[in-house]
């Protein structure tokens, strides 16, 4: 059985996460396109286990907006790939360690459950005339007027479209505002602009902390299984250690009772070369020897 390498550990996380984050974001999007009232506002809040499991429901609905676009045999790998990508957030759920088999074959399941989630919704998309998808930041709302992001649906690659609304956001979100190149006579004028520029960079910050957040999130999870794993293996190290000192107690013990076995020897072989009857030093040197016996087995 192939073992798993600690050294890849975090980068095999890190991409295992940036799968689940692809496929939840894909996973949403074709359910956004079938479905009247979307349960989730955005993909972030849309767990990859639930939104799979709505999907392989509506695979089976014959009633519904998915049934018509896909053939049997389609909707049967389809249905085989939403079961599996479970695998994924699995591993990511409780932090398993991956070989590079078992990453291989994450990865295969992931482009391939890409393909065909990418290939529906742009045949979603055109059948029920959905051009874009707008979703907006966690911590945002509707009733706020916040800035959402769009992704276009009918360009050339759904996921390059996706990257390049988030790279827009946070491009918007970190640019400073411009400065005035035309200062206006009135000094009520100047406040009133300088107030509303504040409130833009406030609403910037806010915009940008739930992804900062989840940075931080992030980067404090990998450090606790850093030393998670730093733990587990300093207290095997300490049981190695633990071993080794009572093996060696254990060998110091056989020592002494050879030696206990030789001294009763040397002690028959002087009694019989002098002829000794005495039954009570012959029966306290064979006592020894039984005892020396007894512990060399017994270690």
């Amino acid at each position: 059985m192939q073992q798993s390498n600690p050294t890849e550990f975090i980068p095999n996380h890190c991409q295992l996460l940036e799968w689940q984050d692809t496929l939840e974001f894909f996973c949403f999007t074709l359910y956004y396109t079938i479905v009247q009232e979307p349960r989730w506002r955005c993909y972030q809040a849309a767990e990859l286990c639930e939104c799979a499991g709505e999907l392989i429901k509506a695979c089976r609905d014959e009633s519904g907006k998915l049934y018509p676009l896909i053939q049997p045999k389609e909707r049967r790998l389809l249905e085989g790939n939403l079961r599996q990508i479970r695998q994924i957030r699995h591993a990511v759920a409780h932090r398993l360690p991956q070989t590079e088999r078992s990453m291989y074959l994450k990865k295969t399941l992931a482009e391939a459950a890409i393909t065909r989630l990418e290939r529906l919704i742009r045949a979603s998309a055109a059948r029920h005339g959905i051009r874009s998808m707008e979703w907006y930041p966690v911590t945002a709302s509707r009733e706020q007027n916040c800035q959402a992001v769009t992704i276009k649906l009918d360009g050339p690659s759904i996921l390059s479209a996706r990257q390049m609304s988030l790279g827009r956001l946070t491009a918007e979100a970190t640019a400073l505002p411009a400065p005035e190149e035309v200062r206006g006579p009135e000094k009520h004028s100047k406040k009133k602009k300088k107030e509303k520029n504040q409130n833009c960079q406030e609403d910037e910050r806010l915009e940008q902390a739930p992804e900062k957040h989840e940075i931080d999130r992030h980067h404090n999870q990998l450090e606790f299984e850093d030393i998670a794993i730093y733990n587990r293996l300093r207290r095997r190290l300490e049981h190695l250690q633990n071993v080794l000192a009572t093996r060696a107690r254990q060998l110091e013990q056989i020592h002494q009772a050879k030696r206990y076995e030789e001294f009763a020897l040397q002690q028959l072989t002087c009694i019989s070369s002098q002829g000794d009857n005495d039954g009570v030093s012959s029966g306290f040197i064979l006592a020894v020897l039984i005892v020396s016996a007894s512990l060399v087995f017994y270690f």
